[in-house]
């Protein structure tokens, strides 16, 4: 992102312009970045996602960083802080998190988040469903159908712990989160007096 360029549609010789260089890791807390996701389908840079293999997740690459460097090479879809678009934006924060910590983003997390927050039902994966592990559904013509497929993601440790989403939790970490959310960054419930600044 050191020399963003975003996608201008009205020069097709040049259908890349300069761009302007993002704050920090705000844009891509809010996911107004400019970043996009492949399965979109709705703009040319969704298209150039998929080719280099972002469709639905990351495409498969050996290492942490490579993803990141390969989404970020890609044009813009609109100027950083001009638009909002669903994409990978808090996967890039996730990677921006490793730089600034020194840490793993699974790390960060269960250092900072996680463990404080006494959310011991929240990992990357559920190895045993052992009757825990609820099914996905997705809708369809009006009712839902299991995916199975996609529900096995939860069974097996990632590749890539993206900051994007892929955490499998209960009913009742997510309260803690969403408590302490709602309480500024604390929650004094259990015992945790600050997880994260207001800002």
């Amino acid at each position: 992102m050191k020399e963003p360029r975003v996608w201008a549609a009205a020069r097709p010789r040049a259908p890349h312009r300069p761009g302007d260089r993002t704050g920090a890791g705000a844009p891509f807390a809010q996911s107004n970045g400019g970043l996009t996701y492949g399965f979109h389908y709705a703009h040319p840079t969704d298209e150039i996602y998929r080719i280099k293999g972002y469709d639905f997740g990351f495409a498969p690459v050996p290492t942490s960083p490579r993803p990141y460097t390969t989404v970020c090479s890609s044009p813009l879809v609109f100027q950083p802080g001009s638009g909002w678009n669903y994409s990978v934006s808090v996967d890039v924060l996730g990677r921006l998190i490793e730089i600034w910590s020194g840490q793993s983003f699974e790390s960060f997390l269960q250092e900072r988040v996680l463990g404080p927050l006494a959310m011991t039902d929240t990992d990357w994966y559920c190895p045993k469903r052992n009757g825990r592990l609820a099914m996905l559904y997705v809708p369809h013509g009006g009712d839902s159908f299991p995916f199975e497929e996609l529900a096995k993601g939860a069974t097996h440790a990632p590749r890539i712990h993206g900051g994007g989403g892929g955490l499998v939790s209960s009913a009742s970490d997510y309260q803690r989160f969403m408590t302490m959310l709602l309480q500024g960054g604390s929650w004094t419930a259990c015992g945790c007096s600050r997880v994260a600044r207001s800002s």
